[in-house]
This record gives structure tokens, C-alpha cells and sequence, in this order.
């Protein structure tokens, strides 16, 4: 890999400590790659110790903690509290299941990474109220964090240990050249052959295209995973770099590789962005989600493994999605549930950047108006998004439209006027590429009203399948519906004019299941095709010096 030679940066002043010097110790133990072992030793004195719950751990901290097994009768861990339940114990053990299940917005505590575990100390971490806290590290081979290799056991006293990635892995490990990555065998040699080549080529790319930025080098491990649905993944742009390919073939088609360097790439952009990017932006996630998909995809046209016409449509979904999910709020008023979970982070993120710097009033190149950008963000002395993006480096430059889209008036109203000013794009039929994420759009409206507001479902190749789900009137969990109204769900057609049709005539829709039942489910036809708009390629490029 030719990222392997670029070397680590030194971490001169690393605060390693033994940590017993802690109050309150934190030790996460690998006891297999199905298995965690988590404990906290506490003072006599301390009985009780909150979790820091950072992320939105708050909503979903009960649930991952519900899987935890106390070891021994010394204590209980909840959605909040650590509680020691029997005042001789110093020390409370729990065994952690590995998961792979996906919360939004929360560091995976034990994902399995094949013969070991990505683990986050985010869901484990404590308050100081006992005292100063500490973590050790322990697995039968290797153990890696902070751009540093051990063997069998660690420790981290830092200030920043509570919100820590670690690879923990039952095999040892050993860097090379400076640089540490581990890729689970059981990718396929031609997957991870295909992930070092895609590594190589995103860090170069991105090293000239922003030579003013640091690059954080990361630990970087990849594996398989397996779900009910179909090829997909996840992964984290953390100090531990993580890849998880679910249900991934063993050999790369040329549409799993393509999903594969957009993935890649975006989460390696974000190993160019400066920290401080996320912490000094109000909806922060629409500055580092949607940098990272910009810069992704003015990549992938610079180095053309994707067309033209390929990114136009990309570009033109991102924006129609993003006008679709906001509505009729603006961006002031979006929901911060909607602001920083899901597509729009995505969507809106890569929307705003990309006709944000078409039109910048100044004759800089876009990638270079991002590399001072960032550049600003690491000494201190960034503008506001909306200045940076537009204006850059000019003097005397005032934003004229950023400041609108981002503004107070609906999303609904002010894209659409942005779009026609500027002719960078124009409504247009939608794409029967499309209909397929406009299907799934519809089903999941007629699972909210059902089900209470709730929402699980997956793909298969020819139906909508219900997931582990409760309170629903009709849904039931495993149901698989591929009709409706008697028409084959991903056929040539699209359906939700007939559902929109069928709700406001009988106020339901009859969906048909695999097992050749149906259920009528009630509906009050709220839902509306979004308007798709048409991205000028041609145009848009030239303004973007692409």
C-alpha cells in the first residue's frame, strides 16, 4: 500500500500511564471474538457513577446496556447508572456480547472484526464524579490505538480516553512501515487487495488536493458482516479506520467495487478534515458529512472512475432528497433530529458545498477554497461556512446565496428559486432509477402510521421484509410484502400514485405477502412524489473548474 509508506506522524507527547494512578479503572478485555468482558474497579466509597452518555447513547444507552451479563452480584448497568449492589465488591464485571447492529449516531462498543473487535470506550465511559478515570486494554495478541501497536495489554490515562476507537484482536499483529491495518481473511484476498488499491489511490488524490491539511493517518481494519438484507456498509473515520462490508461478495463486480471506492473514499476524506471542523459549526454534521461526500465525489469525477452523467444524477438525487426530507422548514428550523441524522447530513451537505463554490465569487479552484478552509479551521481562523465557501479568501466579498439556503425561508422555496437563478439545474421527470428508493420511501409512511412512528424494514430482491418491530397494527415482524394493489412492488411501474389513489379513496391500501395473504393497511395519503431535479452538467462543471 502506498499509504503504508507515507509513515505515521510521531505522537512525541502521548500521555501513556500505568492506570493505577486512576480512581476509577476501566478495563475492556477481549475474551473472544464473540465475547468482552468490561470492569470497573471503584473506590470503598463509591456506589453509584453515571455514564457520560455521549453521542446519542441517551436514547439508545438502555437498550446496548440491556445486552451486558454481570459477571458476579456486585452491580447493575443501565441506560444512565453504573450501581454497586454490594458494598464489599471493589470491582464490577459484565460480559459483553459482540454486536453488529447499527445505531445512528453511536461508536460501535463490540463490533466483531473477525478475529477480534473494534471497540469504542464511548459506550463504556464513566463520569469523574468518583474520581479521575482510567482505561487498560487487554486481548491474547495485539491491541491498537491512538496510531500505536501493543501486545496484550495497554493502558490510556488521557483526558480523551472516554470517547477512544480500540482494535482489540486475538492474533498479533506487527506494523508495517509505520502503519497498522488488519484485514479480517475472510474478505477474499481480491476485496482486500481491492481496499489497499482504493486506499492508495483516495490518500494520494487527497494529499494533493489539499497539501495545506494534515492527514490524520489512521489504524485501519476492515471486515464482513452479515444481515437479513442485501450488500451494504458501514464504517467509522475514527483513529481506528473501520470497514464493514455486509453480505459483500467474496469476488468484486464492477458494481460492488464502485460502492466500494465511494465508501473508501468518503470515509478517508474525513481523515483530512481538522477536528475542530465538527466542533465549532452549528449542525455540524452537514459540514463534516457533506465535506466528506463533496470531496468524494469532485474525486471521483477528477479521476474519472465515474462519469459524468453518473455524478450529475448523484447530484441531482442529493439535492431532490434534500428538498423532500426538509419540506416546508428551513434550514433554521430544521429538527435537529432531521439536521443530524439519516440522508441529510448527506445529502444537504454535499448539495450546499457543491453549489456553494459554483457560485463563489472568486476565480480560486473549489478544491483549493476547501484546502484554506480547513487550513483556517487548524489556526484558528475560519469564517463561517457560508463566507468560506462563497467568498474564500476575497476581501469585500459578501454571500449572496448561502445565506439564503441556510436561512429562514423554506427549504421548499428557496432551492427552487436558487436552481432557476442560476440555471445549474431544473426539475425534470423522475429517473426510473429512482423508483426503487421512492417505493421504499412509501412503504416506510405506511409502516409509521401502522406501527406508531416506527420504522423496520429491509430489501430483498423482490420484497419488503419487516424487521424486529413492536406496537404495529398490522405489520408483523418477518412479514415479506412484494405487491401492491395486486402489483408486483419493484416491477417496471411506479406504484405510489396508485397508493396515493387507493388512500384517498378507501383510506387503504392492500398489500399482498409471500405466503399469498394480504393485509388492507389504512393510510391518509400524505405522501407526494418528490420533485427531481436535473443537474446541467455542462455547466455546473465549468463553473467548478472540473
Amino acid at each position: 500500500m502506498k499509504f503504508l509508506r507515507l509513515g505515521l506522524a510521531t505522537f512525541a507527547c502521548l500521555l501513556f500511564q500505568q492506570s493505577q494512578a486512576a480512581d476509577v479503572t476501566v478495563h475492556l478485555k477481549l475474551i473472544s471474538p464473540e465475547k468482552l468482558e468490561v470492569s470497573y474497579q471503584l473506590p470503598q466509597s463509591c456506589d453509584v457513577i453515571p455514564f457520560l452518555n455521549h453521542e446519542t447513547l441517551p436514547k439508545f444507552g438502555g437498550e446496548i446496556r440491556a445486552r451486558w451479563q454481570a459477571v458476579d452480584d456486585c452491580g447493575t448497568a443501565d441506560g444512565t447508572t453504573l450501581t454497586k449492589t454490594n458494598k464489599a465488591c471493589s470491582g464490577l464485571r459484565f460480559d459483553v456480547p459482540a454486536a453488529s447492529k447499527f445505531y445512528d449516531r453511536v461508536s460501535p462498543g463490540s463490533f466483531p472484526m473477525g478475529e477480534g473487535m473494534y471497540v469504542n470506550t464511548t459506550s463504556y465511559a464513566v463520569s469523574d464524579k468518583c474520581g479521575s478515570v482510567g482505561y487498560q486494554f487487554s486481548a491474547p495478541g495485539s491491541i491498537a490505538f491512538k496510531g500505536q501497536l501493543f501486545q496484550e495489554t495497554a493502558s490510556y490515562d488521557a483526558y480523551d480516553g472516554q470517547y477512544m476507537a480500540v482494535l482489540l484482536l486475538k492474533k498479533q499483529i506487527s506494523s508495517k512501515a509505520g502503519v497498522i491495518s488488519y484485514f479480517n481473511p475472510a474478505l477474499g484476498e481480491k476485496n482486500i487487495q481491492l481496499l489497499q488499491n482504493i486506499a492508495d489511490q483516495a490518500v494520494d488524490f487527497y494529499y494533493q488536493a489539499l497539501p495545506d491539511v494534515g492527514f490524520r493517518k489512521p489504524i485501519l481494519a476492515a471486515t464482513v458482516a452479515q444481515n437479513d438484507g442485501g450488500p451494504s456498509f458501514w464504517g467509522d473515520a475514527g483513529d481506528v479506520l473501520r470497514l464493514a462490508l455486509y453480505n459483500w461478495p467474496e469476488h468484486p463486480n464492477p458494481d460492488s467495487d464502485g460502492r466500494l471506492r465511494k465508501f473508501v473514499w468518503h470515509e478517508f476524506a474525513h481523515r483530512f478534515q481538522p477536528p475542530s471542523a465538527k466542533e465549532r459549526e452549528q449542525h455540524a454534521p452537514y459540514i463534516v458529512e457533506g465535506g466528506a461526500e463533496y470531496l468524494r465525489w469532485t474525486a471521483s469525477l477528477k479521476t474519472r472512475w465515474v462519469s459524468p452523467e453518473d455524478a450529475a444524477s448523484e447530484l441531482g438525487t442529493a439535492i431532490s432528497n434534500c428538498i423532500f426530507v426538509a419540506g416546508e422548514y428551513s434550514w433554521k428550523t430544521l429538527p435537529q433530529n432531521l439536521a443530524a441524522s439519516g440522508s441529510v447530513p448527506y445529502d444537504c451537505g454535499l448539495a450546499l458545498h457543491v453549489m456553494g463554490l459554483a457560485v463563489r465569487q472568486n476565480d480560486g479552484s473549489p478544491l483549493q477554497q476547501m484546502n484554506d478552509y480547513y487550513r483556517a479551521f487548524e489556526t484558528g481562523n475560519t469564517n463561517s461556512f457560508e463566507q468560506a465557501i462563497e467568498c474564500g479568501k476575497k476581501k469585500e466579498c459578501t454571500p449572496q446565496w448561502l445565506p439564503k439556503l441556510m436561512g429562514e425561508q423554506p427549504m421548499s422555496t428557496v432551492w427552487p428559486e436558487f436552481l432557476a437563478s442560476t440555471q445549474l439545474a431544473k426539475p425534470a421527470p423522475l429517473p426510473t432509477t429512482q423508483y426503487a428508493k421512492i417505493q421504499r420511501m412509501a412503504f416506510a409512511t405506511l409502516m409509521e402510521e401502522d406501527c406508531n412512528r416506527n420504522i423496520s424494514f429491509y430489501t430483498e430482491k423482490d420484497a419488503f421484509v419487516v424487521g424486529e418491530i413492536k406496537g404495529c397494527g398490522l405489520f408483523k415482524s418477518g412479514m415479506s410484502v412484494h405487491e401492491m394493489d395486486g402489483k408486483k412492488i419493484f416491477g417496471s411501474s411506479l406504484l405510489v400514485d396508485d397508493m396515493v389513489r387507493a388512500c384517498k379513496a378507501s383510506g387503504k391500501v392492500s398489500l399482498g405477502l409471500k405466503n399469498g395473504e394480504s393485509i388492507a393497511v389504512p393510510c391518509k395519503g400524505a405522501f407526494k412524489l418528490p420533485q427531481f431535479y436535473a443537474v446541467d452538467m455542462k455547466r455546473l462543471m465549468q463553473k467548478l473548474d472540473l
